[in-house]
């Protein structure tokens, strides 16, 4: 990789998080939607219930539409090669990276909305460009359905109920819309939309990125060995997401000069990281800065880390965050209580891993244990357990 001469890449417009901004266009959608379902109420029966019209519009409206979206995306997303890894939805955790699914519940991640898929085989030159139309053609399918219902049949009769239904089935399919609305904003958001990701896989090596970023999801919930990449430069969404397991392949070499230098890298495009990834580079620093004895450089690299974000350090999800979790805690916190309960969900987490781990299982529990003696070590006063 080239060397950089700046600290971070400039940012262009489509770079910046737009979803504040972008919230005012959606509170603002679902008000003229409501002024122009209220005029339509000359249209309506008096005996019609008001009440009915507006809140059962907007509750099936959304709900049916999210619904009626997101199984566009399945079909699609069949068609092109792919399958389900994860849904994440109003807590529920349905994890698919086995090919059977695993239901947990978390109801920490309540407000989290997610569908992940995965290419069959782990094929990373499937083209993913279906997946994000297929929602937007089902929505198509929906108001084309709604607008023949309504002229085609309701309004054949203007003032009976068939008609009351037909105008309380286009209003919530316009309510609906908040859904495919959200996805055809090409601005970045807080999580990437259907367009962003349209416009973001034109190039071949960035279906190819997309694909391993995609498959080694997978990996982490199965525990499988996670595919590096290897391309000329990494300045695009998810060419640049793929750096981190180029930092994880040679940190778990003892390639500690190119691990540095692979987040060097990724600080740099750290413009295409999102809000709640950013957080890496620095808790990354802090376990280099630990592990060639640095510890003033270490706090200083934690210390960087938004308040708000430290949480990710402290209390990982993902495997590879452990060995970070325990130097901080131990180190930083000295926090016997929380060491305590980080060991626990570790060996939890190992042993959902099944009797037989992969390499990178193994290697993730060697470094992990590692760090833990290396606290253990230099924090006497906290007398840790041995393991």
């Amino acid at each position: 990789m080239e060397e950089k001469k700046t600290k971070e890449a400039p940012k262009k417009l489509l770079d910046y998080n737009a979803s504040w901004p972008l919230t005012l266009l959606y509170i603002g959608f679902l008000v003229g939607v409501y002024f122009a379902q209220n005029y339509s109420l000359k249209f309506i029966t008096k005996d019609f219930s008001n009440y009915a019209y507006y809140f059962v519009a907007i509750l099936s409206g959304i709900g049916v539409t999210f619904l009626f979206y997101n199984l566009g995306k399945i079909l699609f997303a069949r068609i092109a090669g792919y399958r389900i890894n994860y849904i994440r939805f109003a807590g529920l955790f349905i994890d698919n990276s086995k090919g059977t699914a695993k239901v947990s519940y978390d109801i920490t991640q309540f407000f989290t909305l997610a569908l992940r898929f995965t290419p069959v085989d782990d094929d990373t030159k499937k083209n993913p460009t279906l997946i994000f139309l297929g929602g937007l053609f089902f929505e198509a399918l929906l108001i084309i359905f709604a607008l023949v219902f309504l002229f085609g049949v309701a309004l054949q009769n203007p003032f009976s109920n068939i008609a009351n239904f037909g105008w309380t089935f286009l209003f919530a399919v316009c309510y609906g819309f908040l859904t495919p609305l959200y996805e055809l904003i090409p601005f970045r958001q807080d999580l990437p939309t259907d367009m962003f990701n349209l416009l973001s896989t034109r190039e071949n090596d960035d279906k190819v990125a997309f694909n391993i970023c995609r498959i080694n999801e997978r990996r982490e919930l199965s525990g499988e060995v996670f595919l590096v990449p290897e391309f000329e430069n990494y300045d695009s969404f998810y060419k640049t997401h793929t750096l981190y397991y180029l930092y994880l392949m040679n940190l778990q070499s003892s390639k500690l000069e190119k691990a540095f230098s692979v987040l060097e890298e990724m600080k740099y495009y750290s413009k295409y990281f999102l809000e709640d990834e950013r957080y890496i580079t620095s808790a990354e620093t802090v376990y280099l800065k630990f592990l060639i004895d640095d510890e003033p450089g270490a706090n200083k690299a934690y210390l960087s880390i938004k308040k708000d974000e430290r949480k990710y350090v402290t209390d990982p999800i993902d495997l590879t965050g452990y060995r970070i979790a325990v130097l901080v805690l131990a180190s930083i916190h000295s926090d016997k209580e929380a060491v305590a309960k980080l060991l626990k969900n570790f060996d939890s987490l190992v042993a959902s891993y099944g009797q037989e781990p992969s390499t990178r299982v193994k290697k993730e529990i060697e470094t992990f244990n590692s760090a833990y003696r290396m606290v253990k070590k230099h924090k006497t006063d906290l007398d840790l357990p041995e393991r």
